[in-house]
């Protein structure tokens, strides 16, 4: 299939298609109450991260070479990939003396030795800036499935009891 837009077109178009269906159903405000984050990259994991560099309403490109991969995740928090909390980024800056992601290949020998092959395979992609291309409608040949599903709603700031009660029995 041939393409005729950029990534950075592509992206542009999906988030001006969200805003105007918000406007359809009568979610959007005039004002631009509706945002839409996006992350163009190589890889899932990579976009996901990419998607939270510009919010709100923008987007962040990570152009599909090797050279623009490696520069970004070298200079990439480890907090900043998903599955990595508080406390492996905790134990990654205590134990081994790092905090970004271009830190993990150089202490790669005794990363191996101290954590299970499973995170340390796990610390070695993001390191390297790999992750998953599968499409999602591909995932089922694959014997994968999805492990939850997840939503986000902003609210605006309560305080008082009574409206948070109202709020919680709206939502349930």
């Amino acid at each position: 299939v041939q393409h005729t837009l950029t990534a950075e077109e592509v992206g542009d178009r999906i988030r001006t298609s969200i805003r105007e269906a918000a406007f359809d159903v009568g979610v959007g405000e005039p004002k631009g109450g509706l945002t839409c984050s996006c992350g163009i990259a190589p890889n899932k994991r990579i976009a996901k991260i990419c998607s939270d560099i510009n919010k709100p309403d923008g987007q962040y490109i990570v152009p599909p070479s090797r050279n623009a991969l490696l520069d970004f995740v070298s200079t990439l928090p480890v907090r900043k990939v998903p599955f990595v909390g508080r406390v492996t980024e905790r134990m990654l800056a205590e134990c081994f003396g790092l905090t970004l992601c271009g830190e993990i290949f150089e202490k790669r020998g005794i990363i191996s030795k101290v954590m299970s092959t499973l995170s340390s395979e796990f610390l070695f992609s993001v390191a390297i800036g790999s992750g998953d291309t599968t499409p999602h409608e591909d995932r089922d040949k694959e014997g994968h499935s999805r492990k939850g599903i997840s939503t986000e709603r902003t609210f605006r700031a309560l305080s008082a009891p009574a409206a948070l009660e109202e709020k919680c029995r709206e939502i349930a």
